[in-house]
């Protein structure tokens, strides 16, 4: 059976061809940044996957099949470990299917299929967790029907220890311990005696080692390692009274508290009670019939039509697949049959039940366009089940045939057929989706936008491209200095992280101000700029007047349908997008592009492509129009209020922006009377 195996080199070779050759958009960039720092990733941190990733990232690999000029190194190296661990994955769903069915070509197809499917080829590609964490699950699962069927020693002690070192990479696992179990006892597999229990323990806590990485380097990330710090120091360094360092991060939770917070991502639990409210969401919010139906969606792109139609057959008929020899003939009914589709089962609806009512924030109760950028990612592991399907159901057709006397040989070389033709059609349907060559739209944005930033700036950066900021920033080689690191001298701060510690906010906008506060605080002579994923922020009145008071200039990643109808829009919104856009007072740099999360890469503006500087829409003379128009709002504001000195602050940069403004000079007398 092992030369089944060779030909699942076939989508390896795929996987490395079509690697992506730099980072991307998500959270690629944060894997691949503190691979790289011996640092770590988001919450839960993936201590194990962070390691194997700078491990990687130093190999001397030479790089192949490279088909642009913007390239980064150490991020294809990084990529090539999801090409390797999907490998793993699609080898243990084979020798999982095969010991289901005792059929190696049904095996091979549940494999191809998986393979070229959009979710899992996209994952496959770049530097995610997501190939790690399938292969993890598979193998746990392998390893719990090869302990019933065959009863090797040493299979119970494996799986001890694959379910620990699946937890410490990502708790995902924790939902498939509960099939496993129902499997186990069904077949009365639990039976040990005290020492191997406590052997077991030992196994699965040696599986659990690599969460001591986490404190081990003080949960460093580009920002700096944490250090932990009474309530009152940190109410002194927040004020201002007590002089911080900026490149520590200071926290007030216990260590071992804030272990369990970062673990267990309760972290975004606090964060979302902001970004999750009812002002922000607007009633677009995801229930229960949009999962249903996009989950449906998702199986049938990744799958088609045939497979989704035999992974039905197999998720409703799963249960009657007959037992085989080593030779292929057929010995009659399967004794674990019934529990091994149980096993399935179980697996497929806790995960999925789990999953969809999990109060990460990320499916029920989001945002719609959030489904459409997280729920690929975390229906990966049901697409991986559904591949089990496919196979049991295309097993359960195969016996069908063979019970009506058709011959054997002559049903194998037919399902062999149409199934290779299936994989291919799909495979073809889903290249653009999984084919990453040519993604190179993170890397030219983020050397357009760190080349726009003025020498020793700031770049306060909003979103998940901060990842990618920080792998450029940190790791990229610069090849006009030398080492690593683009851009050094422009500081970046991600805004969003001010969440995790303010519990008093009110508002995102006042949770960026906090940012550029500390940011002042700390470099009280450098220039802020800003970015921005989606438009709605740009609306909030307390983060334009910030913005006006530190002359910043703002990358507005705007939806095109904004763009075209800016200026038929409110004076207010045009007004506010204008001046959250551009310098108020020298307006030399101009609007970036206009991508939002929830739109494709290939509708990113195609002039904010690949070019070093930063020229697009609008015009100069617009610009200033928009710019002034903010002025005079704020400024007039000030002056009702008696702030004459805000006043005159506004209306002195409207006379630069606008000299031959009569209006601008006018409101500067105003303002300057009785000074």
């Amino acid at each position: 059976m092992r030369h089944w195996y060779i030909y699942l080199l076939v989508p390896l070779i795929v996987y490395i061809k079509g690697l992506a050759p730099t980072v991307v958009l998500g959270d690629t960039g944060d894997y691949q940044t503190a691979g790289w720092i011996w640092g770590v990733a988001h919450p839960p941190g993936y201590p194990l996957y962070t390691i194997l990733v700078g491990i990687i990232e130093r190999l001397p690999i030479p790089p192949v099949w490279i088909q642009t000029a913007s390239f980064s190194l150490p991020a294809w190296r990084a990529n090539i470990l999801s090409a390797l661990f999907a490998l793993g994955a699609l080898s243990a769903l084979f020798a999982l299917v095969n010991r289901l069915t005792k059929r190696p070509i049904v095996a091979l197809l549940a494999s191809g299929a998986l393979a070229f499917s959009r979710v899992f080829w996209w994952h496959a590609e770049i530097c995610e967790n997501d190939t790690l964490s399938a292969m993890l699950i598979l193998l746990i699962l392998l390893m719990a029907v090869r302990w019933v069927q065959e009863r090797r020693r040493w299979d119970p002690y494996i799986l001890a220890f694959l379910i620990g070192i699946g937890i410490s990479h990502h708790q995902i696992v924790l939902m498939f311990l509960p099939a496993v179990l129902v499997f186990l006892l069904m077949n009365r597999s639990l039976r040990f005696t005290p020492k191997q229990w406590v052997a077991f323990a030992l196994l699965f806590a040696l599986g659990l080692t690599p969460f001591v990485y986490l404190p081990l380097v003080r949960y460093k990330t580009p920002e700096g390692p944490i250090k932990f710090v009474s309530e009152n120091e940190y109410a002194q360094l927040y004020s201002g009274n007590q002089q911080g360092s900026p490149t520590v991060q200071y926290k007030t939770d216990s260590p071992v508290r804030f272990f369990f917070h970062y673990v267990f991502r309760t972290i975004y639990g606090r964060q979302r009670q902001y970004t999750h409210t009812a002002d922000m969401l607007r009633g677009d919010v995801t229930g229960t019939s949009d999962v249903l139906a996009f989950y449906g969606r998702l199986v049938r792109d990744d799958f088609g039509w045939l497979f989704l139609l035999a992974g039905l057959m197999g998720l409703a008929l799963g249960y009657g697949i007959r037992n085989r020899s080593p030779n292929g003939t057929e010995t009659g009914a399967n004794p674990t049959a019934v529990s091994n589709w149980v096993l399935m089962i179980v697996a497929y609806f806790v995960y999925f039940v789990l999953v969809h009512f999990y109060p990460s924030g990320d499916i029920l109760n989001a945002p719609r366009y959030n489904l459409e950028t997280a729920g690929p990612g975390l229906m990966l592991p049901l697409e991986i089940l559904w591949a089990v399907f496919i196979g049991l159901g295309i097993a359960r057709i195969m016996d069908w045939l063979e019970s009506l006397g058709k011959s054997a040989r002559v049903i194998d070389l037919a399902v062999l057929v149409i199934g290779i033709s299936t994989i291919t059609l799909v495979g073809v349907t889903n290249f653009p989706y999984g084919d990453k060559s040519h993604n190179t739209l993170a890397h030219e944005y983020i050397l357009n936008a760190l080349d726009s930033c003025p020498e020793d700036s700031v770049l306060v950066v909003a979103g998940d491209e901060l990842y990618a900021f920080w792998y450029m920033h940190n790791v990229h080689r610069d090849s006009s200095v030398g080492g690593n690191g683009y851009r050094r001298d422009v500081r970046l701060v991600g805004w969003s992280g001010e969440l995790e510690s303010l519990s008093e906010l009110e508002d995102i906008g006042r949770a960026m101000t906090s940012a550029l506060v500390r940011v002042s605080r700390d470099d009280p002579s450098r220039e802020i700029d800003m970015t921005f994923f989606n438009s709605q922020f740009l609306e909030n009145d307390e983060l334009q007047r910030y913005t006006f008071a530190r002359r910043g200039i703002v990358f507005a990643l705007v939806p095109p349908d904004r763009v075209a109808g800016l200026a038929k829009t409110s004076d207010k919104l045009t007004a506010q997008t204008g001046v959250a856009a551009y310098e108020a007072a020298v307006p030399t740099r101009y609007r970036w592009g206009y991508y939002e999360r929830n739109l494709r890469y290939t509708q990113m503006a195609p002039e904010a492509i690949g070019k070093r500087k930063v020229k697009l829409w609008p015009p100069e003379e617009d610009i200033k129009w928009r710019t002034a128009e903010m002025l005079l709002f704020y400024g007039t504001d000030a002056l009702l209020k008696e702030g004459k000195t805000y006043a005159r602050d506004y209306f002195s940069r409207m006379v630069l922006v606008e000299p031959e403004n009569p209006r601008a000079r006018t409101y500067l007398e105003m303002a300057n009377e009785g000074s």
